[in-house]
């Protein structure tokens, strides 16, 4: 994609999920006209090989378990999920950016107006590492539900009121298992999904929106940029190029949107349109949801110390992991204060 032509830029291979408007700072980042003639990336000496993925987990698995990915963007669940469940002798990764806070939505068909609706009906998210299936099961927990058959006992705080049924869906297939008929096998009522396919699910007149990602975990960090850790190591002045370069399209996309008649506002629009193949209105529609972001103050970290922790409490980890395959983690804080490395901003 990105090559500048000129001298021998750096190389780097970048993992990102394909379609996922949370990730447009990578589509930003690698636009010669946003850049003014050359990329952010071609400007900081960056010559950029991307790869896109289907979701986050497949990045941790593939893209930094068989060293087919040097820098991605993923979700900080399946970020942490991954390296705690596969050990760090498989995944020695670290988190080095922010990319997104929130920018998920729950989505429900039209006999749907409340969690209590749900039960007994199937819902889905694109797969049990994501950070929309933790956002889900902590939606359920907040409301008295829970999903049938989950080893893990119900344990919130409000009375329990029945459970769900849970399938996956991956990107882009709610919107269409939702238009199966409701006695159909396929048929799901609801499902959480990354923006903007539940934009575009909305648009289509197909469910409406019933609880964002803001909803259920206010300004909680979403995609972040993980890094392979042996690459950081022998190319620091490479992973240095590339935040910078993801700084300056995160600033220019936060610049863009500040006015909506810009032309700079034109051209984001443009380009999520390109790098999400949806239209105007499902794309504006999905970026009012999205807060961009890089930096990871003490609270994302703080944040992330709660995903890890709600994700061994869900079951999602054991909790023996974190001395797992290479990891010697002493608790949850030692993890997170360990894995999340600010070097780079």
């Amino acid at each position: 994609m990105s090559n500048s032509g000129k001298g021998s830029p750096s190389e780097v291979r970048v993992g990102f999920i394909t379609g996922d408007i949370h990730h447009l700072p990578f589509a930003i980042a690698d636009n010669a006209t946003v850049g003014g003639g050359q990329s952010f990336y071609e400007t900081n000496g960056l010559n950029v090989t991307p790869k896109g993925y289907a979701n986050g987990g497949a990045i941790m698995d593939t893209g930094f378990g068989t060293n087919q990915t040097d820098i991605a963007y993923l979700g900080a669940a399946p970020a942490i999920s991954k390296h705690l469940n596969l050990g760090r002798n498989i995944v020695n990764t670290s988190i080095i950016a922010q990319t997104n806070e929130e920018g998920s939505i729950l989505v429900a068909d039209m006999t749907v107006n409340s969690a209590s609706d749900l039960v007994g009906k199937k819902v889905a998210s694109p797969a049990k590492s994501s950070i929309q299936y933790l956002m889900l099961l902590k939606y359920l927990e907040d409301n008295g539900l829970n999903i049938s058959g989950d080893p893990v006992p119900y344990n919130g705080t409000v009375a329990y009121k029945g459970a769900v049924n849970y399938t996956d869906a991956g990107a882009g297939t709610g919107k269409t298992l939702m238009q199966k008929p409701v006695n159909s096998i396929d048929h799901i009522s609801a499902f959480i999904i990354w923006e903007p396919y539940g934009s575009d699910a909305v648009a289509g007149k197909v469910g409406h929106v019933l609880s964002t990602s803001h909803d259920i975990w206010p300004d909680h960090p979403c995609c972040v940029i993980v890094v392979n850790n042996q690459f950081a190591a022998a190319h620091p002045d490479i992973v240095n190029k590339f935040i910078a370069a993801h700084k300056q399209a995160i600033n220019w996309i936060n610049g863009a949107e500040a006015s909506s008649t810009s032309a700079d506002y034109a051209l984001l629009v443009t380009t999520a349109k390109s790098f999400t193949e949806k239209n105007d209105t499902v794309v504006e529609a999905a970026l009012s949801y999205v807060k961009y972001d890089y930096a990871m103050p003490a609270s994302f970290k703080t944040m992330l110390e709660e995903f890890a922790q709600k994700m061994i409490d869900f079951g999602l980890i054991p909790s023996s992991k974190l001395t797992y395959n290479g990891n010697d983690y002493m608790s949850v804080q030692d993890f997170i204060a360990r894995y999340v490395k600010s070097d780079y901003l």
